[in-house]
């Protein structure tokens, strides 16, 4: 089993979405949140060098997409600051106490920096559930999400094939990885309007759960091992 970070465990996707933002409005690019989801393909899930990317292609003029991530990156730590406390999102530990209890392994695979995702995992305190051998950070493959690498290396750490690893995501850039690499897909979605859930259905969510308590989700996995 293995979890995405940002936004399927610890829920920053607004600071993300507000620092990308703010960056587009330093080059003259005023966007609302809506037109982003739009007109920018990554810009749930990342990475952020191609949400920078994208950005760029958009301004009139000769604007960067290294001008438009460093600037976002300096946003982002600035909200992160302000936001204070990072915890996992609501019922995620329960989740997982639950999950060890069945005795299935897990792993977390993100396209974050290794330095920023030990970062939060330590201050949401999860470290005890994922040490540093389980957890692939973007550091750890050749090519980030979409690529399957990440989600192949975080089944080869547990020691298992990808077809019989379950992943959860909640961005289509990440489904897409997972979908890639032969594993099975859930999306426990932060954005969780209709039309983006469908987005997430269209690549490949086997079932989409928007919080972690359901106990919807603890019947589908119970389902997944009876299965193998």
């Amino acid at each position: 089993m293995a979890f995405d970070l940002e936004g399927t465990i610890v829920d920053l996707e607004a600071a993300h979405h507000a620092a990308h933002l703010r960056a587009a409005a330093d080059v003259g690019l005023n966007m609302s949140w809506d037109e982003a989801l739009e007109r920018l393909p990554h810009f749930v899930g990342g990475p952020d060098e191609e949400v920078a990317a994208e950005m760029a292609s958009l301004v009139d003029g000769e604007v960067s997409p290294q001008q438009i991530l460093s600037a976002k990156r300096m946003h982002f730590e600035e909200l992160l600051r302000d936001n204070g406390r990072i915890a996992p999102r609501e019922g995620f530990t329960d989740f997982t106490g639950w999950v060890k209890n069945l005795g299935i392994k897990m792993a977390i695979g993100t396209a974050t920096s290794r330095i920023l995702a030990l970062r939060l995992i330590k201050e949401a305190g999860l470290l005890s559930d994922f040490n540093e051998a389980i957890i692939v950070a973007r550091e750890d493959v050749s090519a980030p999400k979409p690529s399957p690498d990440t989600y192949c290396e975080t089944a080869r750490r547990i020691g298992i094939p990808p077809s019989s690893q379950l992943v959860f995501e909640d961005s289509p850039i990440g489904l897409i990885s997972a979908r890639s690499a032969g594993c099975r897909l859930v999306a426990l979605p932060t954005v969780q309007r209709p039309s983006f859930v469908e987005r997430l259905r269209r690549e490949g969510a086997e079932a989409v759960f928007m919080r972690w308590s359901d106990p919807a989700l603890r019947s589908f996995v119970i389902g997944v091992v009876r299965a193998g």
